[in-house]
C-alpha cells in the first residue's frame, strides 16, 4: 500500500488476480503503466466523490499514483463489495473491452488528446538540453543542464517540460545589479554532432519558462530580452540575430518562434524586406551571407539573454 501527498508519486505493483482501489482526500492522477489494455496511454482523475476501482488484473500490473492535493492511498479490494454508485469502475482497462477512458497528453496528462488534432505537423527536434551539450560563453548565470523538475524519488522540485523532452536547461541569474542584468550566453558545442536537425526550412522554436520577470508587477516596467545567434557558418561574422523583447516575453511559458520565409531579406543591401510580429527583432551581421535558414545547414547556435536579474 502506498500513500502520496501533493507533489509526490509512487508506482504500485498489482499482483495477478488482484483488484485495486484508489481513494483521495483531495485530487490525484492515476496512470496505467503495465499489465492491461491501454497501458502507457490511460490515466484517470481521482477526487473524493470519484474514487477509482480497478477490477482483477489477469497478469501482474503497474499503476502510478501522482498526488495533486490532499492525501491519496491505495488498497486491494473485493470487486463485489463496491457498487456503481460508490466508485468509477474502469472495466475496459483491465478486461480489454472497448470502453477506455479518454486518452490524455502533456507532462502531467493534463490535456485531452483531442486538443492536438488541429496540429498537422509536429516538427523535429533541433537540439535538446541534455547534460554536457552546452557551454556558458558569457555572463555569470548558474546553469544546470539536463534539469527535469523531478528528484530521484519522483517528487516535483520545479517546473517540468512541456515538449515531451524531459531534460531542460535551467539558468539562475544574480540579484538585481550589473552581474544579474548583464548579457548571459550559452553555446551549443560541436554543432555537427549535437544539433539533431540542422536543416530548419526557415523555422526554429524555443520554449522558455520565465519564473520571475523583472517589472512583472503592478505599475512595473517590463524588462528582459532573449535572442538566438545563428549562422550557416561557424562564425557569426555574416550570421544573424533573432530576438524577442519584453513585448513578447512574459512570466510563465513562452513559445518563441523564428520564422524566415525569404532568405534574401537578410542579405544586406538586397532591397528585400520581411516583417515579423511586434517585439520580434531580426538583425544580420556583416553582409548577411550566412543567414539562409530556409535552404542552408546550421553551423552555429547560441542563446543569449539580458536584463533578467534575479530570474530563473
Amino acid at each position: 500500500m502506498a500513500t502520496v501527498t501533493a507533489g509526490q508519486s509512487a508506482t504500485i505493483t498489482i499482483p495477478a488476480g488482484a483488484a485495486w482501489s484508489i481513494t483521495t482526500t483531495g485530487e490525484a492522477r492515476v496512470e496505467l503503466v503495465a499489465g492491461a489494455a491501454g497501458a502507457g496511454f490511460t490515466s484517470w482523475r481521482v477526487t473524493p466523490d470519484r474514487p477509482l476501482a480497478l477490477p482483477q488484473f489477469s497478469m501482474q500490473g503497474l499503476v502510478r499514483l501522482v498526488g495533486v492535493s490532499g492525501t491519496t492511498s491505495d488498497a486491494a479490494h473485493m470487486p463485489a463489495a463496491l457498487t456503481p454508485n460508490e466508485v468509477t469502475t474502469i472495466r475496459g482497462a483491465v478486461s480489454g473491452d472497448s470502453f477506455l477512458p479518454q486518452r490524455t497528453v502533456g507532462a502531467e496528462s493534463e490535456q485531452p488528446a483531442g486538443i492536438i488534432k488541429p496540429v498537422k505537423r509536429f516538427g523535429r527536434l533541433a537540439a535538446n538540453f541534455a547534460s554536457g551539450l552546452w557551454t556558458v560563453s558569457g555572463g555569470t548565470a548558474t546553469v544546470t543542464q539536463g534539469y527535469t523538475g523531478w528528484d530521484g524519488a519522483g517528487a516535483k522540485t520545479g517546473i517540468q517540460s512541456r515538449t515531451g523532452q524531459p531534460g531542460m536547461l535551467k539558468a539562475v541569474m544574480a540579484a538585481a545589479g550589473a552581474s544579474g542584468n548583464a548579457a548571459h550566453e550559452i553555446t551549443l558545442s560541436s554543432v555537427a554532432t549535437n544539433m539533431l536537425t540542422r536543416q530548419l526550412a526557415g523555422k526554429l522554436g524555443l520554449w522558455v519558462y520565465v519564473e520571475r520577470q523583472p517589472g512583472y508587477e503592478p505599475a512595473g516596467t517590463l524588462a528582459g530580452t532573449l535572442a538566438i545567434d545563428i549562422s550557416t557558418a561557424s562564425a557569426s561574422t555574416n550570421g544573424m540575430y533573432a530576438g524577442w523583447n519584453s513585448n513578447q516575453i512574459k512570466e510563465g511559458w513562452n513559445f518563441l518562434k523564428l520564422v524566415q520565409r525569404n532568405p534574401a531579406a537578410y542579405v544586406v543591401g538586397s532591397g528585400v524586406a520581411e516583417y515579423h510580429p511586434f517585439g520580434t527583432l531580426f538583425t544580420s551581421f556583416g553582409t548577411g551571407a550566412d543567414t539562409d535558414l530556409v535552404n542552408g545547414t546550421v553551423n552555429r547556435l547560441r542563446i543569449n539573454w539580458s536584463n533578467m536579474a534575479d530570474n530563473n
